[in-house]
């Protein structure tokens, strides 16, 4: 390489950020670029307001406000909406849209039968009630956060406890919770609700990031693992694509390079718990107390076969551990009191790949040794009567401790290329100030997640409410008032009918954050009744039925076609919840 070639490399390194690592890391500055008046005017940023119900000519067609708001747009262009679809198909709709399965035949003749002018409405509240409602939304849901029963990549493990965070869903779903204690939970339920078993399985949101849990450069590993639940917050919550600034300023939306590493603030001090017992006080001091005999009563075998086992743990620790970096080996020897934030991260993320279990252990052992092992574990069973039950574990994301590792804007998104430190901080198009962080009494956190849980949850946020009326009205209609449900940025569509988002994000708020209540009012709606007849003159006038003159026809997803055809067939399995089933497969040579 000659000077001319290596000056120039030199000036791209710190043109990018890479070197600052040499002189140290720049403390936060104040965010210097302005945004234009348009940014600051973009619709999904005004604060949500209770916009006033048009007036129509044809009020006859109005059962709701929603119709007042749709009905307008089409006056507007001349159009009328298409007449009620029958009976039959309003009720293999609503069916298929709340449950995702048809009618039985005794459900349709006893509506066909019912003349009252309740008759829907019953429908619509039956169906609300039913479980399969909520293992019908949950679905979607799951989909936005990236549920998975194993980690991805080449390794692919095994989750298996992350069913419990599925349940949760479910569960949450057919208890109608509020949207937005729904959000807090899974942003912060172990900060905010720590005594609530179902809150802290809520915090596996934050777990589902594909994971290859056998890599070596642990800090590229963390910052990848961060990006994800990041960009998943972001689009999720917010549906802003915020992960278009983890390299630079967002190139259409008013989102700032640092406004990304803000965001991710609030989750770096987070790590893997895989065991997270679930055991209120009491079942945890009896639980004790049963074990606490089985290894009085066991004390002498499992000393016999530690004793067997230490060598090969031991053995199995030093062949792994070598393989790490410098940095990693001595985050590992490191005393526990003077470990920084960042060790204790590394620590816990090379821990699994470190340490054993003596399972792996015992496959080590030959000839004699693994006699007497067997002939051990042997006596031991004979004691599994008086062993307690282990307890039931949860797959979550928890603070490592109150005290948090640095954050810095990474240049073009490189894991370690440090520039400027910043602190847990908003969007700044929408509240340019850092956030307030409270670590919560008795809890060895930070009360970062429960900072950002609020603002997200909050009534004043203009996303949040916003967000989640749209994907519902998206899986109604087969398209939301915003066609792109995961971003409401400049790249996205333009709501249709921004004045009735409003009205119903508004009206969400107020109803307490009810799903229900939203599914409710929109499948009694006329718009969602219309039939599906197709109409040449309407659809030269829009061709898109973005204006909602007729009930567009969906295609049903795999899983809906599936449980319909066993539904119909007698023979889908309801059970519910419980552990993930791993269907065996014929493989195909």
């Amino acid at each position: 390489m000659n000077l001319k070639q290596s000056t120039f490399i030199w000036a791209t390194l710190v043109a990018v950020g890479v070197v600052s690592l040499l002189a140290g890391p720049a403390t936060e500055s104040k965010p210097s670029k302005s945004f234009t008046e348009p940014q600051k005017r973009w619709w999904a940023f005004q604060p949500v307001r209770q916009t006033q119900q048009p007036a129509v000519k044809n009020r006859a067609w109005v059962s709701n406000e929603i119709d007042a708001f749709v009905l307008a747009k089409l006056e507007e262009k001349g159009l009328k909406p298409n007449p009620p679809a029958d009976k039959a198909t309003l009720l293999r709709r609503a069916s298929l849209d709340l449950i995702g399965m048809p009618p039985t035949p005794e459900e349709l003749q006893a509506f066909l039968n019912d003349r009252s002018p309740q008759a829907f409405e019953k429908v619509v509240d039956r169906l609300l009630a039913s479980p399969r409602y909520g293992e019908r939304w949950a679905r979607h849901w799951l989909d936005v956060a990236r549920y998975a029963d194993s980690e991805g990549f080449k390794s692919d493990e095994t989750r298996p406890n992350i069913w419990r965070y599925r349940d949760y869903v479910i569960d949450s779903f057919n208890q109608d919770k509020p949207y937005d204690r729904f959000v807090m939970e899974q942003i912060a339920g172990d900060e905010l609700y720590a005594d609530d078993r179902a809150a802290l399985v809520a915090t596996g949101f934050n777990r589902h990031f594909p994971d290859e849990s056998n890599a070596r450069n642990l800090m590229q590993r963390r910052q990848e693992l961060l990006i994800d639940i990041t960009d998943t917050v972001g689009v999720s919550m917010l549906a802003m694509t915020v992960g278009c600034a983890r390299c630079h300023d967002h190139k259409f939306d008013p989102i700032l390079h640092k406004d990304y590493y803000r965001l991710q603030a609030f989750f770096a001090n987070t790590r893997i718990e895989d065991n997270l017992v679930l055991a209120d006080a009491n079942r945890r001091k009896e639980w004790d107390s049963l074990n606490a005999i089985w290894e009085e009563k066991t004390a002498a075998i499992r000393t016999e076969m530690k004793q067997l086992l230490d060598p090969k743990l031991q053995a199995l620790f030093q062949e792994s551990f070598e393989k790490f970096p410098e940095e990693i080996q001595d985050a590992v020897n490191t005393a526990a009191e003077q470990r920084t934030p960042i060790q204790w991260h590394m620590y816990y993320k090379v821990k699994p790949q470190i340490y054993f279990g003596e399972a792996q252990a015992a496959a080590k052992l030959r000839g004699a040794e693994q006699k007497r092992y067997n002939d051990l574990k042997a006596q031991l069973a004979q004691f599994d009567s008086i062993k307690p039950e282990p307890l039931p574990i949860a797959q979550a994301m928890i603070d490592n401790s109150v005290a948090s590792p640095k954050t810095h804007v990474l240049a073009v998104g490189v894991y370690d290329a440090y520039q400027e430190e910043v602190q847990p901080g908003f969007l700044t198009i929408l509240d340019p100030t850092n956030a307030r962080i409270d670590p919560p009494a008795g809890l060895n956190s930070s009360g970062r997640r429960s900072a950002l849980a609020r603002w997200i949850a909050s009534p004043s946020n203009p996303l949040t409410a916003r967000v989640m009326v749209n994907r519902i009205w998206h899986h109604h209609f087969g398209r939301g008032i915003v066609g792109t449900p995961n971003d409401f940025g400049v790249m996205g569509e333009r709501p249709s009918h921004r004045e009735l988002l409003d009205w119903l994000s508004a009206q969400f708020i107020s109803d307490g954050w009810s799903l229900k209540k939203m599914h409710r009012r929109i499948l009694l709606s006329s718009a969602w009744q219309q039939s599906s007849q197709f109409r040449a003159e309407a659809a030269e006038a829009d061709p898109d039925n973005k204006l909602l003159w007729r009930f567009t026809r969906r295609r049903l997803e795999g899983e809906t076609l599936r449980d319909s055809m066993l539904h119909v067939s007698g023979l889908l399995n309801a059970k519910m919840g419980g552990p993930a089933v791993f269907p065996r497969c014929r493989q195909a040579w």
